[in-house]
């Protein structure tokens, strides 16, 4: 896969802005910047899965979110980790306060879209990229 700086601030500014979104708590804005392929499309989110990314957006308001990571493999395996910050964390709280979320961008036909990994979405699960 041929990569560009251009690629980097593209994938970024989409995960910038979903980031905006959930802190704004305007989940189904977020939602909205979300897609799914479908073998060599990019389709709307099902119904059934976007339900369930629903809920775990409500379930799980951040006060923040943290760029953990992103990787580039091929047009159509690349991730982008973060963390939700749940809660602020007082000097001397050792509780955990950050669960992790993957996003998986998807370049087609030159332009980048934001995918979910999601169990029932083989496209999204089986990766190549080296752990």
């Amino acid at each position: 896969m041929d990569l560009s700086c251009q690629d980097t601030t593209e994938v970024l500014n989409l995960v910038n802005q979903y980031f905006d979104c959930l802190k704004a708590r305007d989940i189904e804005s977020a939602l909205s910047m979300i897609y799914y392929l479908k073998g060599d499309s990019i389709v709307d989110v099902p119904e059934n899965i976007r339900n369930k990314q629903r809920m775990a957006l409500q379930m799980f308001p951040g006060v923040g979110y943290e760029l953990d990571h992103y990787t580039f493999f091929s047009e159509t395996d690349c991730e982008v980790k973060y963390y939700t910050i749940l809660f602020e964390k007082k000097a001397g709280d050792n509780r955990p306060n950050t669960m992790a979320f993957l996003l998986k961008p998807v370049r087609k036909d030159g332009k980048w879209y934001l995918t979910m990994a999601d169990r029932d979405d083989d496209n999204t699960t089986h990766s190549n990229i080296p752990k």
